[in-house]
């Protein structure tokens, strides 16, 4: 995870996010815009839904990721903080977001974390992400096994 590439490269972090997003999601589809100038939104994953009022389908409210990919994600000055919270949180107001993450391979400051929770923005940051990935290995792993003979 750390060995990723910027946005833009193959493999990039935001590739490898995307991938852990859509086993969630399914069937959502995801605009990517990373990179600079990309408004704080690096993936934009929205779907569609049946909406009864109107009588057709319509786009769900989205979901926003912001990526912070770090080369050195152990130190400490790495750590994403209270100001990249507060920009996702205007994101998140600006598209109406259903719900908004900022995925990091490092960690977030107690400022970044404490904001956060006051408004429903959900981080996810080193060790949980590694949770996520193995997780995510070992369902593979089991998929493969049992489809074989």
């Amino acid at each position: 995870m750390d060995s990723l590439r910027p946005a833009g490269e193959w493999p990039s972090f935001e590739s490898f996010v995307t991938l852990l997003f859509y086993r969630d999601l399914g069937d959502a589809f995801v605009r990517e815009c990373g990179g600079r100038g990309d408004g704080g939104a690096d993936l934009i994953f929205m779907w569609q839904e049946w909406s009864p009022k109107q009588n057709e389908w319509v786009n769900s409210r989205p979901v926003i990721v912001q990526c912070k990919h770090t080369k050195e994600p152990r130190k400490a000055t790495n750590r994403v903080g209270l100001s990249s919270v507060r920009e996702m949180r205007a994101v998140a107001l600006d598209h109406y977001a259903a719900e908004t993450y900022i995925v990091t391979n490092g960690g977030f400051t107690r400022g970044a974390i404490e904001y956060s929770l006051l408004h429903d923005i959900r981080l996810i940051g080193r060790e949980r992400l590694r949770r996520i990935f193995t997780e995510a290995l070992r369902l593979r792993d089991a998929v493969q096994l049992a489809g074989s003979p």
